[in-house]
């Protein structure tokens, strides 16, 4: 699963360093994959990760790692983005509040697409 982070800065190296926290090759968390990238047309950096096994660390926990690590830093989550599917099984209302996710969270789930 493909999930981004936007936060409220433009400084590439809080992105990246917040990155390298969670990821799990520099000891973070399982399942994930992360990396700092800059969006100028926002004029905002974000955190943006592959959740290669959202059962072993979901939406909601590699989310709050994040604000963690964030607020460690001073800064604040202005959103976050699916992009693609998501499993109904790792995205429900509740969660999609949470992790102050963007649009309409029932278009990012797989079985409703698939239903469709």
């Amino acid at each position: 699963m493909a999930f981004n982070v936007n936060l409220s800065t433009r400084r590439l190296e809080v992105a990246d360093a917040i990155a390298r926290a969670i990821r799990y090759s520099n000891g973070g968390l399982p399942c994930v994959k992360a990396l700092g990238l800059p969006l100028e047309d926002r004029a905002i950096v974000q955190v943006s990760m592959n959740l290669t096994d959202y059962q072993r660390t979901s939406i909601r926990e590699a989310f709050e790692a994040v604000a963690r690590e964030a607020m460690k830093r001073g800064v604040e989550v202005l959103e976050s983005e699916i992009i693609g599917l998501a499993p109904a099984a790792a995205l429900d209302e509740e969660t999609a509040a949470a992790i102050k996710l963007t649009g309409d969270w029932r278009e990012k789930v797989l079985e409703r697409k698939l239903s469709a």
